[in-house]
């Protein structure tokens, strides 16, 4: 059957009609790179251009003991490539080289990784794929070529994700020349002004949340002491940090910063009900405590690097509530081995998210979000992040 005509013209222009081993000008087949008595096909992927005396070379097979090396698939597929590229920056043209004329210089200006968010259930699996964007305007897959990695989602100076806006600290700080009661307003215009901009999904708002609600409520445990006046603002806190957590996000341009955002304010929220600004009982602050551990270490085990970078942490709240309950003793001592086997189990995982795929286990209600995960790709100096959003549909 033989190559298309149409592709071996291609390839023949793209080659400057030149032997691709010794340069030699007009004189020039297309021949197989694989033998097709070795399984070679007719894919002009398969093809290379040379010359009559370089075909017979590249198809010399030498005795065993000699020192010369025969070529193998992959030199020729080298030599073809390197000539289509001295071809199209100008170093070879109507058989001289042209010295003058040195290539183009072409730089890797950003990588994309997609999907960027995927909701994935029970016996499915999902592939990413890594994107390079060059300085010619050309693209490739390097999917292969990329490295994959797990980043704590809440690694912001890392990251720059986003800039929360700020606060007007030194309005609620100590040398303030508010009252408490002023200063205490002051806090909560500033808490329902961020708030509002928040649902509305404003990022850098949505930063901002974590920075106020802790101000906001360490001025009313000043002012309120710890009475019915500061669990209302408590409450108000928590129901306000869990709303914009539930948050979806629709703006694909923004997908990154958002995600990260959320997965911050999210764990924020968390740590917040264990804290000691949390408005809760001994009892039920270990009951959360317990809970969210719970579900920390099955996240992790599910592969959510938000949970993953998050264990720790938890952990000793959970600790720290149960030997605040306990007062020690045996049920303490309980809770202690149960976090270490955890902790140990956990450990153990070779990375918190697969570098390829993520599959979700049985088990998990639908609409459950599980984490927010960050995928980096890597190509010489340059990098791109991409948000992994796993939910149960």
């Amino acid at each position: 059957m033989g190559f298309d005509k149409k592709e071996t013209d291609q390839l023949l222009a793209d080659c400057g009609r030149r032997c691709c081993i010794c340069g030699l000008l007009h004189r020039v087949q297309v021949h197989h790179i694989k033998p097709k008595e070795k399984g070679g096909t007719d894919d002009i992927k398969n093809g290379i251009p040379l010359c009559p005396n370089c075909h017979d070379e590249v198809h010399t097979e030498y005795s065993s003991g000699k020192t010369t090396k025969i070529y193998s698939e992959q030199e020729l597929k080298f030599h073809r490539q390197r000539t289509i590229e001295l071809v199209k920056y100008g170093m070879i043209s109507g058989g001289y080289i042209a010295v003058s004329n040195p290539p183009k210089s072409v730089t890797l200006t950003l990588i994309t990784v997609s999907p960027t968010n995927s909701s994935i259930a029970y016996g499915m699996t999902q592939q990413f794929v890594a994107t390079a964007q060059y300085s010619d305007g050309t693209s490739s897959v390097i999917s292969i070529e990329a490295i994959w990695t797990s980043v704590n989602p809440c690694s912001l100076d890392k990251l720059r994700a986003y800039s929360p806006l700020p606060i007007n600290s030194i309005l609620l700080s100590d040398l303030s020349p508010l009252s408490p009661a002023d200063k205490l307003a002051e806090a909560r215009t500033q808490f329902n002004d961020i708030f509002m901009l928040a649902k509305q999904l404003d990022v850098n708002a949505i930063g901002a949340m974590q920075s106020i609600s802790t101000k906001f409520l360490t001025l009313s445990r000043q002012y309120n002491a710890s009475g019915v006046a500061y669990f209302t603002d408590f409450s108000t806190v928590k129901s306000a940090l869990l709303e914009i957590g539930a948050l979806g996000f629709h703006d694909v341009a923004a997908v990154t910063e958002n995600a990260i955002a959320l997965a911050c304010l999210r764990a924020y929220t968390n740590m917040l009900i264990l804290s000691d600004l949390g408005a809760l009982s001994p009892e039920s602050k270990l009951t959360e405590a317990r809970k969210q551990f719970n579900d920390i270490v099955k996240r992790t085990k599910l592969g959510d690097t938000g949970a993953f970078w998050q264990i720790d942490n938890v952990s000793a709240a959970f600790l720290k509530a149960s030997n605040y309950y306990f007062g020690g003793g045996a049920d303490y001592v309980s809770d202690f081995d149960k976090v270490q086997q955890a902790l140990s189990e956990v450990q153990s995982l070779t990375t918190p998210i697969a570098t390829d795929d993520i599959a979700i286990v049985r088990g998990l209600a639908s609409g459950v979000t599980i984490g927010t995960s960050i995928i980096t790709a890597t190509s010489g100096a340059i990098s791109g992040a991409a948000i992994l959003t796993t939910t149960v549909p």
